[in-house]
């Protein structure tokens, strides 16, 4: 729960904080998994492994450019790997099975009612604390998660544990009642659309389960909630205008297609691109290298699909065994739930992935590690032909190995994080405090580290080949507009002038015209100092 809470959200890791709390929870029960008698899972979890594997062997072949992004994708899939064990171990157990899950009803509650007092703060101005992300101008209130989206999903969650709770008889009729209108107000107030879809295939898996387990709501309460949440989504901007505040209604936001382009576009990426990918965690690259194909001015570091993004990342082949894999395996886990707990720990699970077929919940480890936990605790309760043993000792020494790395990347990211903050100053010229190196001597977070060396590199002349192909991954791992024209800048000045001319044209396809021009007038500022730049304002 204090991943959802905390209000530390820093550049160049927004969530850093949070995803460091859901690992260390995973790692607290691991540690009480260790305590049963035996460690029995599924031999199905093993195919995790071999995914989080991928990502190493992409750099060890150069795909990935930089370790750290194959490192973090292989500590989020391992995470989740352990969150299944942990969630299979524990629920096969009957002393502590139904122990964690009430755990995690209580927390999915609580962090949806406290989010939902910050998003409340938050609409109505209020905020001005530490404790609370301040809400942009204009913005839609996101809680301390920053994400308006990510905020409407854990609400949906929230929804979903106390129809868990009525259901256990926790709370009475009434009591459960108003604590879901309190919570769909407050998934209203995201002016989010993914809960749209999201409920409909909640409501439906919740429909055919029916048969197989007679839930206390009634298809009428449903409705009335459906009829309330869509009552909340049209008085919310003529409440939000009378009390003056900003508002943006959903309808139109519902008008804005630029996702269904950006779709499109990475479909086309799969089919041209290479045939095992573009490496996990570089969807930027396929949109650089498709932009001359089909732009879109939408520069994104995900597809917004997690199909899409498993297809980018491994490629169509790969790829598709992977998402084939996955659809049977959750497929046959909904088949056979017959229990409140798994049809409630596959009802978040619908949540999550159909916001991921709209958004990217599940790269961020609040949301991955929860869902893992929920999942294993569902395969424990089928019967698996194959079952794998795992030695206490091996969990052990995986453990303490996984925590040491983590306490390096934390060691690391905090050096980063302060650094980053003072290039920060030094590009808008505050202060005269600056660096004494070009980036902090880290080894595993490399491609922030990178990143920072690149800021502090002035393009010039006679730079090596060397130095112009590093620049050129480190501008296309995101293509910012600055980056990109740093990269064309020092191009220019080494006389690749079409290679530079081309790194403009992919400003313009990425970022518009606005910024185009206002990179040619740059340039052509330039252009007295150094002559041969001319050759790229033609």
């Amino acid at each position: 729960m204090l991943s959802w809470v905390l209000p530390n959200h820093y550049y160049p890791w927004s969530s850093a904080y949070q995803e460091f709390a859901s690992f260390l929870a995973v790692a607290i029960l691991v540690l009480g998994a260790i305590s049963n008698c035996y460690m029995k899972v599924p031999a199905s979890f093993l195919f995790f492994v071999f995914v989080a594997f991928v990502p190493l062997v992409q750099f060890a072949f150069g795909r990935i450019y930089f370790f750290s992004s194959a490192l973090l994708s292989f500590l989020y899939l391992i995470g989740f790997f352990f969150a299944l064990v942990v969630g299979c171990v524990f629920f096969r157990s009957s002393r502590n099975g139904g122990y964690l899950l009430d755990v995690m009803v209580w927390a999915f509650m609580l962090g949806a009612v406290i989010s939902i007092w910050i998003a409340l703060k938050q609409w109505l101005l209020l905020s001005g604390s530490i404790w609370i992300v301040d809400m942009p101008p204009g913005g839609r209130p996101f809680a301390n998660l920053a994400q308006p989206n990510n905020l409407a999903t854990l609400l949906g969650i929230g929804v979903l544990a106390v129809l868990y709770a009525y259901e256990k008889s926790w709370f009475g009729r009434y009591s459960a009642g108003i604590l879901v209108l309190f919570l769909l107000f407050g998934v209203a107030l995201t002016q989010s659309r993914t809960p749209w879809l999201a409920f409909m295939c909640v409501a439906f898996f919740w429909f055919v389960k029916r048969r197989s387990y007679k839930f206390r709501v009634g298809s009428k309460v449903v409705f009335f909630w459906l009829v309330y949440y869509c009552a909340c989504v049209v008085a919310l901007p003529f409440i939000s205008s009378f009390l003056m505040l900003d508002s943006t209604s959903l309808a139109a936001r519902a008008q804005s297609f630029e996702r269904l382009a950006l779709w499109w576009q990475f479909i086309l990426a799969i089919w041209h691109g290479p045939f095992w990918g573009y490496g996990w965690g570089q969807v930027g690259l396929a949109q650089v290298e498709m932009s001359s194909l089909y732009p879109v001015q939408m520069l994104t570091a995900h597809s917004h699909n997690v199909v899409l993004d498993l297809m980018l990342w491994n490629g169509p082949v790969l790829g598709l065994i992977i998402v084939v894999f996955l659809f049977f395996w959750f497929l046959r886990m909904a088949l056979n739930a017959r229990s409140l707990e798994s049809t409630f720990a596959l009802s978040v699970a619908c949540l999550l992935l159909t916001h991921g077929m709209l958004e990217l919940p599940l790269e961020y480890a609040y949301f991955l590690l929860p869902l893992g936990v929920l999942l294993g605790g569902v395969a424990a309760e089928h019967h698996n032909s194959y079952e794998i043993i795992f030695s206490k000792k091996m969990i052990s020494v995986i453990l303490v190995l996984s925590m040491s790395l983590l306490v390096v990347i934390w060691r690391e990211y905090r050096l980063l994080e302060e650094d980053y903050r003072l290039m920060r100053f030094e590009s808008a010229r505050i202060g005269f405090l600056k660096a004494d190196q070009p980036a902090p001597d880290v080894l595993l977070l490399t491609e922030v580290r990178e990143f920072l060396r690149f800021a502090r590199t002035d393009p010039a002349e006679n730079m090596s080949k060397e130095q112009l192909q590093w620049m050129r991954e480190v501008a296309h791992r995101p293509a910012y507009a600055p980056s990109l024209l740093r990269y064309a800048l020092s191009l220019g000045l080494n006389g690749e002038p079409e290679l530079a001319s081309k790194q403009l044209q992919l400003l313009r396809e990425l970022h518009g015209p606005v910024a185009y021009e206002n990179s040619l007038s740059y340039l052509r500022a330039l252009e007295p100092e150094h002559p041969q730049l001319g050759a790229l304002l033609k």
